[in-house]
């Protein structure tokens, strides 16, 4: 008996078992390691299910078995009404949802973040250029309550350049424009 014939000897629900459990650790790994994908994935294979399912219930006949073998409808006329208010209000829901992400995701903030690095020099514990520099800007922009002054807590060199600067003060929340 090769393989293939065993394997095909093999009962269905044991294929599928083996089928599903071999996938069940890759996908543990993977919500820990990236939840936020998983959770789009699964919610995208909800709402594709769930049209799916909407679509079957309104619209699946069959052929009857009491009479001449007509074609009618599988489903009484209650649950074809309630699918098909489903297939309007999951996509028109699931837009929405999206929308509305799309929208907090891309939205400009209410304030003005601006990140300053830490200057170093010879002894830079006496100068204090960067606290001086930072409390001269809180003074500057009181005036302005959306404009928020935070310290980097580390020099970035010129070796380094502005694209790490840039980096730098995104990952803090800043809008970097330019780096001076």
């Amino acid at each position: 008996m090769s393989v293939l014939e065993y394997i095909k000897a093999v009962p269905d629900w044991i294929k599928v078992f083996s089928a599903l459990s071999s996938g069940v650790s890759p996908f543990i790994k993977l919500w820990q390691g990236n939840s936020g994908l998983v959770t789009l994935v699964l919610c995208g294979i909800f709402i594709i299910l769930g049209i799916y399912g909407c679509y079957h219930f309104a619209y699946t006949r069959t052929v009857s078995r009491i009479g001449n073998g007509e074609i009618i409808w599988r489903y009484s006329s209650r649950w074809r009404r309630v699918a098909r208010i489903g297939l309007i209000t999951i996509p028109l829901l699931s837009v929405c949802t999206v929308g509305y992400f799309a929208l907090q995701w891309f939205r400009v903030p209410n304030y003005i973040t601006i990140v300053v690095a830490d200057f170093e020099g010879p002894d830079p514990k006496n100068y204090r250029v960067t606290e001086t520099l930072i409390e001269q800007l809180r003074q500057v922009t009181k005036k302005f309550p959306d404009a928020k002054i935070q310290a980097l807590g580390e020099a970035v060199t010129a070796v380094q350049g502005s694209d790490i600067a840039r980096a730098k003060g995104k990952s803090n929340g800043s809008c970097v424009a330019s780096v001076y």
